[in-house]
């Protein structure tokens, strides 16, 4: 459920294009980095939505590495 405008959509994706080869664990260290230091707000809502994606996307492969282990037991 996206509730976000396009353009702060838009952007956020451009941003995290950039770390599309960095860990997700690495990019979140570097987003809430970035979050601390950042004074304008608009982009201070671009970090908090790349890190709201970053964080959906550690909770999949967490439940993927999971699922892999039940099947590997079973």
């Amino acid at each position: 459920m996206e509730t976000l405008s396009p353009s702060v959509l838009e952007i956020r994706n451009s941003f995290l294009k950039k770390f599309k080869n960095e860990q997700l664990e690495t990019i979140s260290k570097k987003l809430n980095q970035l979050f601390d230091v950042e004074k304008d707000p608009v982009k201070k809502i671009v970090l908090l939505a790349s890190r709201v994606d970053i964080i959906r996307k550690r909770i999949d492969q967490i439940y993927q590495d999971e699922n892999k282990v039940k099947l590997i037991k079973e």
